[in-house]
Order: structure tokens, then sequence, then C-alpha cells
């Protein structure tokens, strides 16, 4: 019992202590400024760089075509040989190779058929006619030089169906002959 009573006093005894404490007031005065939060909201993205331009997928490129202000075809057909090819060529023109089928050469004689050739032409390359035309085979041979590297020689225009010369352009001059 005495327990009891000890027990009791000391309940008592903190309780009554609590009620006379007071609360300690605050001795530091509040200097705290109030911090302020500012949110901003992107409504609109303003590009500060060009934007790249997407990549374009590679296509095939068209290669440049040429635009012809001379007709080749234009120059009228004759026959200057009986029983032969037509041509659109004569002596003194300046011709140019406009097709490689069969491998066009200048020949040593006018026998191109059977002559192995000086050396092959040139798609493009110019010549210049410098005799009259003789018919081999259906086909119209004249003398030429080349204007590249004043190479003579017989040369085929054409038998009727395939054409390896054709006339140049009337614009172009007739070169004077490289060698003496």
């Amino acid at each position: 019992m005495i327990i009891l009573i000890v027990l009791f006093g000391v309940i008592i005894l903190l309780s009554l202590n609590r009620e006379q404490a007071a609360p300690i007031p605050p001795t530091v005065e509040s200097t705290l400024e109030p911090t302020i939060w500012i949110t901003q909201v992107v409504t609109q993205i303003v590009a500060t760089a060009p934007s790249p331009t997407p990549t374009q997928i590679p296509t095939s490129t068209q290669l440049p075509t040429a635009t012809l202000e001379w007709d080749p075809f234009s120059a009228p057909l004759y026959y200057p040989v009986t029983d032969c090819a037509a041509s659109r060529l004569k002596k003194g023109d300046m011709a140019f190779v406009g097709n490689l089928a069969g491998e066009p050469r200048i020949s040593l004689t006018d026998q191109v058929f059977a002559d192995p050739g000086i050396r092959n032409l040139v798609m493009g390359e110019y010549l210049q006619i410098t005799s009259n035309p003789v018919c081999e085979q259906n086909t119209i041979i004249w003398e030429a030089r080349a204007i590249s590297d004043d190479t003579v020689g017989y040369v085929k225009e054409g038998d009727g169906e395939t054409y390896w010369l054709f006339p140049a352009s009337p614009a172009i001059p007739t070169p004077r002959r490289l060698r003496p």
C-alpha cells in the first residue's frame, strides 16, 4: 500500500509541475523573408535556330542531254554512187562519229572490210571528208582526216541501215591541217 501512495504522490507532483510550467516566449525576433516561387508554363516553342530540312531519299539523277542547234538528219539524202547506200556527206564536209556499233575505224585502203585499220574511231570525233566516196558491199566509204590527230584513211559512213558518220554543224569551221 505504501507503494501505491508513493506512486500516487509522484503522479500528482508531475502533473502539478506541468501546469505550472509556462511556455517560454521567443526572445529572438523573426527576420526571415518569405520565399516566392514562380512557375512558368511554356505554351509555345520558339525556334532559335532554323529547323533542319529532312534528308531527301536519293533518286536517279537525269543526265544532262545535249540540245542540238543543228540536226544532222536535216542534211538532205542523195546517192553519190550508183547502186549504193544514200549519203548526207560530200567532199569538204566536216563529219562526226555518232555510232560505235561494229567498231568503226580508219583504214589504210578503201577496202575497209578486209583492212584491219589504223585505229578505231571515238564517239563524237570530228573528221574532214577529203575525197569523193567509193562503194563496197553497199556501204559508202569516204577518205577522211581525223581532226584530233591528223590521221588520214578510209571510213565507212553507212550502209543504208546503219550509219556511223553524220554531218557536223555548218557552224563548225574546217580546221587547217596539222601536218605540212
